[in-house]
């Protein structure tokens, strides 16, 4: 039994050494076209830096930026953004003074005329100018489709720099 066993493993062995020599790979088919291995329909495009790395100090007790303009901000429970927030998620939201602050991939609050009073917090995903300038569509990360209207530079409010969970 245990000769069995340890024949098994030799030739098993044997058997990857000799494919990988000779770059053969019995399982996966080459193909032409490259998928990273993570990628989905509908990926999420990532935030811009919004800090950078010298204007964070991390001391024994507590964390320091050193960035003008931030504000805490807490988030009710709409379930747009689920999972990056959700009720009771803590951030850090910068100020937004200049279109130039805004990128794809940021997350920022904006208010709407659809909800007078009320501010929305969403996913820049996309970017485009039109005969009124500048505008900027939204989207939920968990909703299915992009926020109604085109979003202008004077409704944004803030963008999120940092989420404290």
């Amino acid at each position: 039994m245990y000769w069995r066993l340890l024949m098994t493993v030799m030739l098993g062995f044997a058997a990857g050494w000799f494919l990988h020599d000779t770059g053969a790979h019995p399982v996966v088919e080459q193909t032409q076209e490259t998928v990273p291995i993570f990628a989905q329909p509908g990926d999420v495009p990532s935030p811009a830096a919004a800090v950078d790395a010298e204007d964070i100090r991390v001391l024994g007790d507590r964390v320091e930026l050193r960035v003008p303009n931030v504000i805490p901000a807490e988030f009710t429970d709409t379930n747009s953004m689920d999972p990056v927030i959700d009720a009771g998620t803590t951030a850090l939201e910068l100020t937004i003074t200049s279109v130039n602050q805004v990128h794809v991939g940021d997350i920022v609050s904006y208010e709407t005329p659809l909800a007078p009073g009320a501010t929305v917090i969403h996913r820049v995903v996309e970017i485009g100018t039109d005969e009124d300038g500048t505008y900027f569509i939204m989207k939920g990360d968990n909703n299915p489709t992009t926020d109604p209207q085109k979003v202008r530079f004077d409704q944004l409010r803030r963008k999120v720099i940092a989420i404290v969970y």
